[in-house]
């Protein structure tokens, strides 16, 4: 075994490592082409779903008697 591979053996071991959990969703884009593209489709589709689920949390509310008044 080399020095290197013996060092590594005798290392202690680190802290785990730590997971970010957001609190929104996130999409990554990556890669050569077509980022500008498919940023702007996955934008796209974001902004409709968010309409979708804005529409439906306001029904929610209304059905609960929130946001009376407005």
């Amino acid at each position: 075994m080399s020095a290197a591979a013996e060092q590594v053996a005798a290392a202690e071991p680190g802290a785990r490592p730590t997971t970010i959990t957001p609190k929104v969703p996130v999409v990554a884009v990556t890669g050569t082409n077509g980022k500008t593209t498919t940023s702007r489709m996955i934008a796209h589709i974001a902004r409709g779903r968010l309409a979708r689920r804005l529409v439906q949390h306001r029904r929610h509310l209304h059905r609960r008697g929130g946001r009376r008044g407005r």
